[in-house]
């Protein structure tokens, strides 16, 4: 804290960004600390100045609300009276011996106000006129801060003048560390200074000084991390676990360095088997001990560098060096590994989960660093052996997110070539180290697209000379020794350490441009108040933009990658499809609170929001005479009428607006209470809402009040910490691309030109619209413009001739839940025994809700006759425009996400969003309670809905799904079932059928195998025959194959096939058998062994079969059946199935889980997906699912290699001396009870012979 007066003014300085951009800053001001009380009374009393002015500059905001000059006043004279400065110690002859020294005093000041700014970031005080009296009044404060160093100071005291006169220890006015006197206690010598002859005191054996090292802050003692107290050697202990082998430079020597001659002291830990043999961390108790050393707080910093020998992707890049023992499906090691290679895996493991516990013991601790280092994840390997698949990382440990969302974590990205090495090695650290990151740092989190390739936020690095990859004739490998960090990259860590837990004078630091002026309050490390935001203009990022009428700013969210604002706890959930695990999205955005189980919301929760949510809650029991809100539950699901009156839903939004004008709002009651201009919306009272909870997404609503930009002439934001990156558009975007200039009506409307003409008007009275003459409109908009076509539904065509939609770029992908998340919300609470209760909403005309900004109001405009003169101009969000979906979506989601904090804990609920339609999901009497509210709230934000659309009940409807609550089940509603069933029974008497009805119709089964398993495998032979028609403008023949598939669906869900229950593989399932197939000399067998009871062939059952032309002659379709090799090792764990499946265990829902052994990876991938297009496994993959579901079993398939399958194969090689004759199944495949594969053999054989031959003739690779 300091006045301008006392400093020279900042220099301009330039300085380079880590995107190569030169932008000009202030260098830094250094001034001394205060050398007596007067000048801490002038420093303290700028403090106050400064937080008064900023308390009435900024009267939204509360924490310098009860700050006065009097709260400064008593907080001096506590400082400068008996209690700290004027606090003496006399002997028996009532002499001084002993009083507190000047930097003692200034180190214990310093305490005070990082505890009350530590007190405000917990909750416990809002104002910090509170917080500080809370600090100087803390017990514990004083006692660690000033009582117990003072206490140590007693004994190494040297009188000097004090401050008031005072006889007091000899210091400088800096204080600091204690140094021996160069004399050594010896006597000056005659002439030699002003005291003569022996010391008072006798001759002592080094007289001892204390002085002080003081940063360019002017903070002094522990200006960061802390280290001790003022008047005490400093020493900062350092723990570097897997620190490798000796080596020349290391961070221990560059600590060691730095400290030498600064007044502290470095020790460093270093802990490796290479160095010791015993710290062997893969032994429990080796972990334990160190674990719970780093959880005691025995180190300032901790630096992990676990092995990373079994993560590495370069084991993927070529077959010149060790294979890969893991990969991204198999994070733990792959199941096929066995001796030294398994023990290295697993080791592997632990270590990691090892250094992610220390990091996080570490973590918790506000004055600790530390540091955890592992190759990037780069994502999907692009080229070599294995193109496409994913290499295993440490960094995909949900761990990870968990860590770097904890405060004052990051996760940066980085390349070692931009420290020195002549490679790129693109590497990440998770640290805890001060604020500033350095220029070649990338913050954020990993990030992909759906094939799992690496999009950042790390760019290609373009300047390194030489790859670690090795190529063939190399003598070694080229990533020995690269285990080591460059000397530049030790020295910028270890400047680090000493910057964060002594502060930057201590490093030495001499970069333009690391020094900062003194702030106005001291704390070393900046304070984050996590429960009020900072006004729109200091939080927000935004993007200027020439709109011809002015500068319009367009509001978004922060623009770092990774989210600052986590929802809850530890990661978000995560839902299984076949094939692929994906994050759960319930349509509100990546920070809403309902992406985690209700136990793991972060709601706020201080006095303030219970007391507001305990009043809604009186106000809404009252209003609608019901005690816990029960009835009115049961009659939303019944009734399709409003449920809440006027008077309620004003009651409810006077209390939120007076509460948020308590909680600081810039805004009166009376402007939060004020619906925007053309919309529904209260929207400054929904930003306050979101603004007060933390949410990351609250300023764009007040740019909504004015209008939003279509992204036609302005671009669209990017809101990083709401949504994911759209990466890919359907149409060609161009920014400047230039359509025609009006678009004729599609037919449709020709003949109800009375009904458009009508609802326009209307649209016009209700202020969506304007109306106007071809000529009013040419000369408002000057050619800005573009009359797009219209058809019946009154859709707004902005792609078609006038290619507007070609001009927006959405860059955030907004997600919506589907079949994966109900699944996820059936199985999470039917584990737990929850009734569940449910209320479907629609919002009426939930596109045209909000309005466009005007400049681009003329690229909206429609006709409804092109011989008349008037034209239509939308002015809010118009169907067919690109963007419309995308702000409805925004706007909503922010609705929901307050709705959830409004909510908070008492009322758990699981809200789905999608587009206009919404479900509240209650579970139990809270659940049940909360749906009523979540309405209540949803309306007092302004959303209308269309309340003879609402509709609940234990058995929903809601986006083509069905969903029964009675008994867990989800499927596809009756209308839609009764649809698939029309139209698979006319495709299957249909002698031809168009190509587009085709594709029609498969889009919708595709839909519908989201929800149902059972029919993903029978899609594959329609997906191939649909792709190799789609191109042809008639009608084809349907082949009987298709016929009989269709027949087949058909038939399953007019059975017992409309409903499905939530998948139960969640972990590893039990192994039930092992088997194999064998194809030579044109013949084939398969052989399986059952393993469910123990690995002893002679133990187990087990059979093996010829397959021959005359119960498989799919198999022979390719002349060798060694071509279909695939199909018969599928075909083998078919027969398991059906030959032992029937006495295998069930569980208590009658269900059987579990896995079986196959030497054939491919397999394992199909059974996981569930469909193919290939011939002849398609078949054998309908009928293992056919058999599946008629068994009630789930069954996953688990890849070995071919010589840990060595019974197996030994029975498809006809050697049965490992197993026990009495044991044997004797099987007739004639017998076996096929379901689907005998009417599917001869015809589908005839499909894909057409299919290769029409894929022949259009120019495909047969």
């Amino acid at each position: 804290v300091v006045s301008k007066d006392e400093v020279e003014p900042d220099a301009l300085m330039p300085v380079w960004d880590k995107t190569g951009n030169l932008s000009v800053r202030k260098g830094s001001s250094s001034v001394p600390m205060p050398s007596n009380p007067e000048g801490l009374k002038r420093r303290l009393t700028i403090m106050a100045n400064a937080m008064i002015m900023l308390a009435l500059r900024h009267t939204n905001r509360r924490e310098f609300t009860f700050v006065t000059p009097g709260t400064f006043e008593k907080y001096k004279a506590y400082l400068l009276g008996e209690f700290v400065l004027g606090l003496t110690a006399k002997n028996e002859n009532n002499e001084t011996i002993g009083v507190p020294p000047w930097p003692l005093v200034l180190s214990y000041e310093h305490a005070i106000r990082k505890r009350a700014c530590q007190v405000m970031n917990n909750g416990g005080f809002v104002d910090f006129a509170l917080a500080l009296r809370h600090g100087w009044g803390d017990c514990v404060t004083k006692e660690r801060f000033f009582s117990t160093p003072l206490s140590l100071t007693v004994k190494m005291t040297a009188y000097s003048k004090h401050p008031n006169g005072q006889a007091r220890q000899q210091d400088t006015a800096a204080g600091g560390v204690w140094q021996k006197d160069k004399n050594d206690g010896k006597a000056s010598g005659k002439g030699k200074g002003k005291r003569k002859g022996k010391d008072k005191g006798g001759k002592a054996p080094g007289k001892i000084r204390h002085r002080e090292t003081v940063d360019k802050q002017g903070q002094s003692g522990r200006a960061r991390g802390g280290l001790g107290h003022a008047g005490v050697q400093q020493t900062l202990k350092v723990l570097y676990l897997f620190a490798g082998g000796k080596r020349k430079q290391s961070v221990k020597d560059y600590l060691l360095k730095l400290a030498k001659g600064r007044g502290f002291s470095v020790k460093v830990t270093e802990l490796d088997i290479c160095r010791q043999k015993t710290m062997n961390f893969a032994r429990l108790h080796v972990r334990q001990i160190w674990l719970s050393k780093i959880s005691a707080g025995e180190f300032d910093s901790v630096l992990s560098t676990p092995p990373c020998s079994s993560f590495t992707k370069a084991m993927w890049a070529n077959k010149l060096g060790p294979s890969p023992m893991r990969s991204y499906d198999h994070p733990k090691g792959f199941p096929w590994l066995q001796g030294s290679r398994k023990l290295l895996a697993e080791a592997g493991s632990v270590l990691a989960d090892f250094s992610f516990a220390a990091v996080r013991a570490q973590a918790v601790r506000a004055e600790a660093s530390v540091l955890m280092e592992q190759p990037e994840d780069l994502g999907a390997v692009k080229s070599g052996p294995w193109p496409g698949q994913r290499p295993a990382s440490m960094w995909q440990d949900p761990q990870h997110s968990d860590i770097a969302g904890m405060p004052g974590m990051a996760s940066r990205a980085f390349h070692q070539h931009s420290f020195g090495t002549d490679y790129p090695k693109p590497t990440r650290f998770l640290v805890k180290l001060g604020t500033e990151s350095h220029p070649a740092f990338y913050d954020g989190l990993p990030q992909f697209d759906s094939a799992g390739n690496y999009t950042g936020p790390l760019p290609r690095c373009s300047g390194a000379s030489r790859s670690l990859v090795r190529k063939r004739g190399d003598a070694g490998f080229k990533t020995t020794g690269t285990a080591a960090w460059p000397p530049q990259l030790c020295e910028w860590v270890a400047q680090e350490i000493i910057s964060f837990h002594i502060g930057e004078a201590g490093a030495e630091i001499s970069q333009a441009g690391d020094s900062s002026s003194a702030p106005a309050i001291a704390t070393g490390k900046s304070t984050t108040m996590e429960a009020q935001a900072a006004p729109a203009g200091d939080s927000t990022s935004a993007s200027t933009v020439a709109t011809g009428a002015g500068t319009l700013k367009v509001v978004q969210a922060s623009s770092t990658v990774e989210p600052k604002f986590r929802a809850g706890f530890g990661s978000p959930r995560q839902v299984n499809t076949p094939g692929k695990r994906s994050s759960y999205h319930d349509g509100a955005g990546l920070a809403s609170p309902g992406r985690w189980d209700p136990d793991r919301r972060r709601f706020q929760i201080s006095a303030a929001w219970v007391s507001l949510r305990k009043d809604i809650l009186e106000i809404a029991t009252r209003h609608l005479q019901d005690v816990d809100l029960q009835r009115t539950c049961w009659n939303m699901a019944v009734r399709k009428q409003e449920p809440f009156q006027d008077n309620l839903v004003k009651e409810v939004q006077d209390r939120i607006a007076q509460w948020c004008v308590a909680e600081g709002s810039s805004w009166s009651k009376q402007e939060l209470l004020t619906s925007a201009d053309g919309q529904p919306f209260l929207l400054k009272l929904l930003s306050e809402v979101l603004r007060l909870a933390g949410d990351p997404d609250w300023a764009f609503l007040l740019q909504a009040e004015t209008g939003l930009p279509a992204g036609i002439t302005v671009p669209l934001p990017r809101t990083p910490e709401v949504y994911e990156e759209q990466t890919s558009w359907r149409l060609d975007l161009d920014a400047e691309a230039m359509g025609e200039e009006m678009a004729l009506n599609y037919s449709s409307v020709d003949k109800h030109k009375d009904y458009v003409y009508k609802f326009f008007d209307e649209e016009v009275l209700e202020g969506l619209m304007i109306k106007m003459s071809r000529a009013e409109f040419d000369k408002k908009y000057q050619g800005k413009s573009a009359i797009a076509a219209l058809a019946l539904r009154i859709i707004h065509d902005a792609t078609n001739k006038v290619r507007v939609n070609n001009r927006i770029k959405c860059l955030d992908k907004q997600r919506m839940p589907g079949a994966k998340e109900k699944f996820y919300i059936l199985h999470y609470y039917k584990s737990r025994g929850v009734v569940l209760f449910s209320v479907l909403g629609d919002v009426s005309k939930a596109h045209r809700r909000f309005k466009y900004l005007e400049v681009e109001h003329g690229f909206l405009a429609c006709q409804v006759d092109p011989k008349d003169d008037l034209i239509y101009v939308n002015k809010v969000g118009t169907f067919g425009v690109g963007s419309a979906s995308y702000w409805w979506g925004r706007i909503f989601g922010a609705s929901t996400r307050a709705t959830y904090q409004l909510l908070g804990p008492e009322n758990p609920a699981e809200i789905l969003v999608f587009a206009d339609d919404i479900e509240v999901i209650g579970p139990d009497r809270a659940g049940r309670r909360a749906i009523v509210l979540t309405s209540l709230f949803l309306v007092a934000f302004g959303n209308p809905f269309k309340w003879e659309k609402q509709r609940g009940g234990l058995k929903v409807d809601w986006i083509g799904l069905h969903t029964d609550y009675t008994v867990y089940k989800l499927g596809i509603s009756e209308e839609r079932c009764a649809w698939l069933v029309g139209w698979c029974t006319e495709v299957e008497v249909s002698c031809s059928v168009w190509p587009r009805v085709m594709a029609a119709g498969l889009g919708r089964l595709c839909y519908t195998a989201n929800a149902l398993f059972w029919e993903r495998p029978f899609l594959g032979p329609i997906y191939a025959w649909v792709s190799s028609v789609g191109g042809l403008d008639r009608k084809v023949a349907v082949p009987w194959a298709i016929k009989f598939i269709l027949s087949w669906i058909a038939s399953g869900l007019r059975a017992d096939g409309r409903l499905q229950e939530p998948p139960s593989i969640t972990g590893e399932a039990m192994e039930l058998f092992r088997s194999d197939a064998k194809a030579e000399g044109g013949k084939a067998w398969i052989g399986a062994w059952e393993t469910r009871f123990s690995l002893d062939p002679k133990k187990c059952r087990w059979f093996y079969l010829e397959v021959t032309r005359d119960w498989a002659p799919w198999a022979f379709s390719k002349k060798d059946p060694n071509r279909v090799i695939a199909a018969l090792e599928l075909l083998g764990n078919l027969a398991a199935i059906m030959v032992f499946g029937d006495s295998w265990p069930r569980d208590r829902r009658g269900k059987c889980i579990g896995t079986g052994i196959s030497d054939n990876l491919g397999n394992t991938y199909i059974v996981a997906k569930g469909m193919t297009t290939k011939y002849p496994i398609t078949l054998i993959l309908m009928e293992l699912s056919e058999q599946l579901r008629s068994r009630g079993m789930e069954m996953s398939v688990t890849w070995k290699r071919r010589d840990e399958n060595q019974e197996a194969e030994d029975l498809t090689n006809l050697v049965f001396d490992k197993f026990s004759p009495e044991l044997e199944v004797k099987v007739d495949p004639l017998n076996m009870k096929w379901l689907v594969l005998p009417g599917l053999m001869k015809s589908s054989e005839l499909l894909y012979k057409q299919i290769v031959e029409r894929r022949a003739s259009k120019g495909f690779e047969a």
